[in-house]
């Protein structure tokens, strides 16, 4: 029997990452995985398709998804924020102030400022 010539088409790691966009990148003709920062063999599109449907790619994609849904400061939250905090110390000061506590012993109450007021 004669050997079947294969048809592939020409298939670079450059094209294969194209397929596949703001999935994988190319660093030294090595593809990698922007979420699992794993290399993928990119010659047969089956273990590419094999590692983008593993749970461990999708758990990673997701965990990825949430921690770029976080929001980033405003400069008008951020000044809502600074002043919120600038109450939080004038009413500190007031009310050590007429509970007759030296405003010395304002440092031993940092852990707990830390621990449960946002931004301590």
């Amino acid at each position: 029997m004669p050997k079947r010539k294969r048809n592939y088409k020409n298939v670079s790691v450059y094209t294969r990452c194209n397929e596949y966009e703001d999935i994988f990148r190319v660093d030294d003709k090595v593809l990698f995985c922007n979420y699992c920062n794993v290399s993928v063999e990119w010659r047969q599109k089956s273990t590419v398709d094999n590692h983008c449907n593993s749970q461990k790619h999708i758990s990673n994609m997701e965990s990825h998804e949430e921690q770029n849904k976080a929001q980033q400061l405003t400069l008008a939250s951020t000044q809502v924020a600074a002043d919120l905090k600038k109450q939080v110390i004038e009413d500190l000061i007031e009310a050590f102030a007429i509970a007759d506590i030296p405003l010395e012993k304002v440092n031993s109450l940092l852990p707990f400022f830390k621990k449960h007021v946002k931004n301590g």
